[in-house]
């Protein structure tokens, strides 16, 4: 869904002047959000999202938009995973498993990651060609983001339009993860050859999935807290569209060892600043209103208490992820529900319908390109030859329709000429060729004065009158006489006698067309001219 923002630059007062409106006019800021393609997936689908002490995983299956929830589940790393060897091996017998389990016909594999070796920037750029825009925005991440271009592996989506002082710019969300973060989530997959199709930023996926509960709106700040073992991240949302997030060090392994009363008090005073620090930040550089309302997602979404504190601490609304109301999880059975929002990362990344930044390598991902366009080119081959070969079958079912109905034609025609209404109509044939003969004979033929008759009737225009018409056939040349005057008003009678002349000349019927007299005399409504024309005619 698409929405307009008009951020007025100016305060504007009841009375302004037309210098004042003009210049606020000017000053205006007019934001476009940018709808993100789809990205359309068929088919059962995997997802996984790791975290210090644990793997999330869910399953789904795909059908454009549709989601269909199959199974979500969270396993934690056991505590007695003494070296980064035990803990991998462990990674990959769960992922071996769950893949054993619900792997079957499964199309892809999406992964999420979160923490410090994961940045998200919004950078604002002028317009530009999409090989400039590379260029610069190249140039911006080398400033703002915290490890080297050269040992991470960015990617980035347009999410608006920003139109200032008749200048156009381009809002872009970029995302970047270093290398070494990749090859740590990627080595589970490639010990096990399977091929992971996304990896996204935990964050950014998650704001797609605001927009699947009953009262989202895209024009509404939404912010959600993950309180994890060793730190906690607060994300800050417009609509779906990550704006903000921040990370703390702050954990619920904080909690572990204390078994006092007032644990979850002192952690929610600690918890509380982190909060305000980055919501004070967040509305002063982002946003001019807040929501009032966070959802809690994660290990600590059923801590009623911390939740109780948290809201009391803030004044407004702190409650657990809605996970329920998503259009796709409202029928599901109460265990499978609660582990919703403990798993909300893998829940987002496999029903997200967005095409988000993909941080796989870039290798990867230009061989998923590849493979697609493999796909498109085989199912463009495929569907011509379906094209020939369903219009050579409609042309054989043609061709043999047309054989069946010549078919029967020839056998109705030989059964009518052995018929007697044949044999009649032969008689009658006859007949009519013989009365036609006899009627050529008979018929009398146009005399050659009759057709010179009607050349001159055609050829005579209106101001000429002819009254007197001499022919004589025994006469080798100009076999024929005209006596005729010429009335005219405004055009000389000279001029309509020699157009006459000319049109008789040019014609077939005529020849040695000339004049032999012609007299001009004056009469009461102008000029008029007798003439005599001797012609040959046909004979």
């Amino acid at each position: 869904m698409s929405a307009n923002k008009t951020i007025p630059a100016l305060n504007k007062s009841s009375l302004i002047s037309p210098e004042d409106s003009q210049l606020a006019e000017s000053l205006t800021i007019k934001e476009k959000v940018i709808k993100s393609r789809s990205h359309f997936f068929y088919g059962r689908l995997l997802s996984f999202a790791f975290n210090s002490n644990s793997i999330e995983m869910a399953t789904v299956f795909r059908f454009g938009q549709k989601v269909k929830l199959l199974d979500v589940r969270k396993v934690y790393i056991p505590d007695d995973s003494r070296t980064d060897q035990d803990k991998i091996f462990f990674i990959n017998r769960i992922i071996e498993e769950y893949y054993r389990e619900m792997g079957k016909k499964c199309k892809n594999i999406i992964v999420s990651a979160s923490g410090q070796e994961t940045v998200f920037r919004t950078i604002t750029l002028p317009r530009m060609k999409k090989k400039e825009l590379q260029a610069a925005l190249e140039f911006e991440i080398k400033k703002q983001i915290p490890f080297p271009l050269e040992e991470c592996y960015y990617n980035y989506r347009p999410i608006a339009r920003i139109t200032k002082n008749g200048r156009e710019y381009l809002k872009l969300s970029v995302h970047a993860i270093s290398q070494r973060y990749v090859r740590e989530i990627l080595t589970p997959f490639r010990n096990l050859n399977l091929k992971v199709t996304c990896l996204y930023n935990t964050q950014d996926v998650i704001g797609e999935l605001l927009s699947r509960l009953p009262f989202f709106r895209q024009d509404t700040n939404y912010a959600l807290l993950n309180i994890g073992k060793n730190s906690s991240q607060i994300s800050y949302y417009c609509g779906s569209t990550l704006e903000f997030t921040h990370v703390s060090s702050l954990g619920s392994s904080l909690l572990s060892h204390r078994f006092d009363d007032a644990k979850f008090e002192n952690f929610t005073e600690l918890l509380a600043d982190e909060i305000q620090n980055s919501l004070d930040y967040y509305t002063g550089q982002y946003s001019s209103h807040f929501t009032n309302r966070v959802f809690i997602y994660g290990d600590m979404s059923y801590a009623d208490e911390l939740i109780t504190l948290l809201s009391n601490r803030f004044g407004f609304e702190f409650s657990r992820f809605p996970a329920e109301n998503l259009d796709f999880c409202q029928d599901k059975e109460d265990e499978l529900s609660y582990s919703l929002p403990v798993s909300l990362a893998v829940i987002a990344a496999a029903s997200s319908t967005t095409r988000l930044a993909n941080l796989l390598p870039p290798e990867q991902l230009l061989e998923q390109r590849k493979k697609i366009i493999d796909r498109v080119g085989r199912l463009g081959l495929i569907s011509l030859a379906a094209l020939f070969f369903y219009n050579s079958y409609i042309d054989r079912a043609r061709l043999k329709i047309d054989q069946t109905y010549l078919s029967d034609l020839e056998q109705k025609i030989a059964v009518y000429e052995n018929s007697q209404a044949y044999d009649t109509y032969n008689i009658l044939k006859r007949r009519i060729a013989v009365d036609k003969l006899y009627l050529e004979k008979i018929k009398e033929k146009s005399s050659y004065l009759g057709l010179n008759l009607k050349e001159l009737s055609r050829l005579t225009p209106a101001t000429i009158r002819l009254y007197n018409f001499e022919y004589n056939p025994t006469l080798p040349d100009n076999n024929i006489i005209l006596y005729g005057v010429v009335n005219t008003v405004e055009v000389p009678p000279e001029l309509v006698l020699a157009e006459y002349i000319e049109n008789l000349n040019h014609s077939p019927f005529f020849d040695h067309v000339k004049v032999s007299r012609h007299i001009k005399n004056l009469t009461k409504t102008g000029f008029e001219l007798d003439f005599q024309i001797s012609l040959q005619g046909i004979i």
